[in-house]
């Protein structure tokens, strides 16, 4: 199904980076090999530099490719807070590296591999323990608007 190959990816993520990479690897449904007609290819870059990740969106031959621009060591924050690492975790187990020189990504891949939930899990107590308490404001504040009947307030809760 994708229509672009490796090496123009790789070359999509360097041109579009104003950052020397370290690496490009694919990610998405690409990666895992889950990818449909409606899908689109997910590409990371990385660079060594601890600047603002910065995302574009392309489109080439027909294919819609979203391209995301990253310090490396971003992905190790990610996967060491527990607020990202549901998320973050998987992602990097599965990614396909396409081009990584210096084995940079070979590291970070192996790091998620290793990932063990021990290493965050007292922050990820607190961090769902702090979700649960805000969803339980929301929910009091919600059934306090729907007690007094004052249905404009429940409909403003029911947007916000």
């Amino acid at each position: 199904m994708q229509t672009v190959s490796n090496s123009d990816l790789i070359r999509l993520a360097k041109d579009f980076s104003s950052h020397k990479l370290v690496g490009v690897a694919l990610m998405g449904s690409y990666a895992r090999d889950e990818q449909d007609e409606f899908s689109d290819i997910d590409l990371s870059g990385f660079h060594q530099k601890d600047l603002p990740y910065h995302h574009g969106f392309f489109y080439r031959n027909g294919t819609p490719i979203s391209i995301g621009i990253a310090p490396v060591e971003q992905a190790y924050r990610h996967m060491k807070d527990p607020s990202f690492a549901l998320a973050a975790v998987p992602s990097y187990r599965v990614m396909q590296i396409l081009w990584d020189p210096n084995r940079i990504l070979a590291e970070v891949l192996e790091f998620a591999e290793k990932f063990t939930w021990s290493s965050v899990q007292q922050m990820a107590d607190i961090e769902a323990a702090n979700c649960l308490a805000e969803t339980a404001e929301e929910v009091q504040k919600a059934l306090r608007a729907l007690s007094s009947e004052n249905c404009e307030l429940a409909a403003q809760m029911a947007h916000d």
